[in-house]
């Protein structure tokens, strides 16, 4: 059962730290790659994290570079206020999420909940600057009751406005990182299963050959075996067959496997040996 799985197995965290992330969900683009190397994530926190921090706008802004210098203590830094530290704690005091946006407007502007929605509005529809801007003098007026000067509100509000062009959605963080999480679980503890899943969704067409040579060169080098197609033993397509007393946990390639033999060529030959099997018996079918 997924959804019983620990967020906290040091494994499975080690390998998003070490970039192991080939047919991981999210994971496996060179800039979310290279992010998740750099975070090193501990937690599962951060993992999601690294969904939001890879994408085009957060990247161009400087905050996932931001992020990262802090996440290892390389930048002096503080809260503004006591509320953005409330909303900001876990992301080292940067804005990555589009909620962050909201409560910030919330309980420190003291937004009222129509003009939260507005604003929410804009960051879903990109409306930009202008349409943000809009509600500028209703937060200075808020954020006065707080204890903020128009100088030390309009710091805020600027980042806030930059931040919210790309922000991210924290659910989507959430529920990425959850099946990226969960991706690299299997991945670790069971191996041969993942890469058998991996190499079956990848595909057979001529533009998926080299990703299948990837995944296979990767799971050799973890010392995975990777059988050919055999007459006797082969299904439609590949197949991971758990290891015994004689055989370590291996994969099979499948019938379709083989250049020229498509679905349906292939469940007639299996059609065609199940009958053979029923009829002569395994050993006189294919004899030694």
């Amino acid at each position: 059962d997924l959804y019983e799985l620990p967020l906290n197995d040091p494994k499975v965290l080690a390998a998003f730290e070490r970039g192991d992330v080939l047919g991981i969900f999210q994971m496996e683009g060179q800039a979310a790659r290279r992010i998740c190397k750099n975070v090193q994530p501990v937690n599962f926190g951060q993992l999601a994290d690294i969904c939001a921090l890879a994408r085009p706008g957060a990247m161009a802004s400087g905050g996932t570079e931001d992020y990262v210098r802090r996440r290892h203590g390389q930048d002096n830094w503080g809260y503004a206020h006591p509320i953005i530290e409330q909303y900001t704690a876990n992301t080292f005091g940067i804005i990555v999420y589009q909620e962050q946006v909201l409560g910030i407007l919330k309980d420190l502007g003291d937004f009222p909940p129509s003009a939260i929605n507005k604003i929410r509005g804009v960051i879903q529809y990109k409306l930009g600057e202008g349409a943000f801007n809009e509600l500028f003098e209703e937060f200075i007026k808020g954020s006065s009751q707080n204890g903020l000067d128009r100088s030390e509100a309009t710091n805020i509000w600027s980042h806030m406005v930059s931040s919210a062009g790309y922000s991210f959605n924290y659910a989507h963080s959430i529920s990425y990182g959850k099946i990226a999480y969960w991706s690299q679980w299997l991945k670790v503890h069971h191996p041969a299963a993942f890469y058998t899943a991996a190499l079956i969704k990848n595909g057979d067409g001529k533009d998926d050959i080299p990703r299948q040579q990837k995944l296979m060169r990767e799971a050799k080098s973890k010392g995975i075996v990777i059988a050919p197609p055999n007459v006797g033993y082969s299904k439609e397509t590949w197949t991971y067959v758990p290891g015994d007393s004689m055989w370590p946990d291996r994969i099979i390639a499948g019938v379709t496997q083989i250049k020229g033999i498509g679905e349906k060529t292939a469940q007639r030959i299996i059609e065609w040996r199940k009958a053979g099997e029923e009829k002569y018996g395994m050993d006189d079918f294919f004899p030694d």
